[in-house]
C-alpha cells in the first residue's frame, strides 16, 4: 500500500504535473479544489525563466489545512528538481516567513534558487 502524501487524501485524483522538462514532474491534486471547497491552499513553485519569473508548473491543490499545505510546501522544496542546475550539487531550503520557502540549489556553475509558497485561495 503506498503512503498518501500530505496534500493528498486516498480518494484525491494524484496525477503528474508534468513541464515541458522531463524529469521535473511534481505529483499532487492539480488545479482547482474539489467544487465544494471554499478557501483552501495551493502550492506554488515561482522560478526564473529566462529572464522573467513564472509559475511552472502550475499551482498544486495543497488541501483544506495550512498546516498540512505547509508540510507538503517543505518537502516539495527538498524534491523539486528545477529546469537548472543541471547537475545539482547541493540545496539550500531556508524559510522567510511561515509560508514562503527559498530554496537555493548548487551547480556546478554557481547557484540557482527558486521559490515555493503557500497560498491561500480566496476565490
Amino acid at each position: 500500500m503506498t503512503e498518501t502524501p500530505p496534500w493528498g487524501s486516498p480518494d484525491a485524483q494524484s496525477v503528474p504535473a508534468t513541464t515541458d522538462h522531463p524529469g521535473r514532474e511534481i505529483h499532487g491534486r492539480i488545479g482547482p479544489p474539489p467544487s465544494s471547497t471554499i478557501g483552501g491552499f495551493f502550492l506554488v513553485v515561482e522560478q526564473l525563466s529566462g529572464h522573467a519569473w513564472c509559475v511552472e508548473p502550475p499551482p498544486i491543490w495543497g488541501g483544506g489545512d495550512r498546516d498540512v499545505a505547509r508540510e507538503a510546501a517543505l518537502e516539495l522544496a527538498r524534491s523539486y528538481r528545477p529546469e537548472h542546475p543541471l547537475r545539482p550539487q547541493g540545496r539550500l531550503v531556508l524559510r522567510t516567513d511561515p509560508d514562503n520557502l527559498l530554496v537555493i540549489v548548487q551547480g556546478a556553475s554557481g547557484p540557482y534558487h527558486f521559490r515555493v509558497t503557500v497560498a491561500e485561495r480566496l476565490f
